[in-house]
């Protein structure tokens, strides 16, 4: 299985990426790279590439590993020692987390360095256990997500049979309501923990979306998803 996603950058250019999930890896090569986005579910993405003029060659990263070395942890003594971004946690980079994280760590770190002084011997230590509590959320998100896939590899943490059903249900739902479908946004960039999925509210908009689509009759719950975006429909 393949997904792409067609992304804007500055001056004009955009970039294509394609993942991969199970080892079903893209094709690095450019005419292999353009072949897989013709099989796609979305003809867009093929239709757009073949306008553009391309102005790097493909490049493929197979690093996809979730990495997490706990520093908050360590026993012995961390004086003088500081790790943030990939060197403390690394994502997979299909979820684009690691900046984010990165970036929020910094800001961790200065505000450690602000209370307690850079000569301060307990700063590393600190820090670590503050930055360690960050982690925590994108990690789970990261490390929830690769592990839906029977393939990935690692220990699987407690309580996935538990909560996938629901988080499945969550995202399908936020398809229709533009409620729930702004919280996915929220939880995934960030901007609130992976907790807000579980708040009563919620909650009770995905167990209201679930009832009527299992009530509603097998038509309406068994509607194809379009291949085309809905802005790009034709109409008539």
């Amino acid at each position: 299985m393949m997904a792409g996603v067609l992304f804007p950058v500055e001056q004009g250019r955009w970039l294509v990426t394609l993942g991969g999930v199970a080892k079903h890896y893209p094709p690095s090569d450019e005419a292999g790279f353009m072949a897989a986005l013709e099989t796609l579910r979305s003809p867009v993405l093929a239709a757009t590439v073949r306008l553009a003029e391309p102005i790097s060659p493909v490049y493929s990263n197979r690093a996809m590993a979730n990495r997490f070395r706990h520093y908050d942890r360590w026993r012995g003594r961390l004086d003088g020692f500081i790790a943030v971004g990939d060197a403390a946690c690394a994502f997979n980079p299909v979820y684009g987390q690691g900046m984010t994280t990165g970036t929020v760590s910094a800001t961790i770190l200065a505000d450690c360095l602000k209370k307690y002084g850079p000569m301060n011997p307990e700063l590393s230590r600190r820090f670590f256990r503050a930055q360690g509590r960050f982690q925590a959320s994108p990690w789970m998100l990261a490390t929830g997500a690769d592990f839906r896939f029977p393939e990935t590899e690692g220990q699987r943490p407690s309580g996935g049979k538990l909560f996938n059903p629901y988080i499945d249900t969550l995202f399908k739902a936020g398809r229709d309501d533009v409620v729930l479908h702004r919280r996915v946004g929220e939880v995934l960039n960030m901007l609130k923990p992976p907790s807000a999925f579980f708040e009563p509210s919620i909650m009770a908009r995905v167990a209201w979306w679930a009832f009527r689509r299992k009530f509603a009759g097998a038509a309406s719950a068994t509607q194809p998803i379009p291949a085309m975006p809905p802005s790009l429909i034709p109409v008539g």
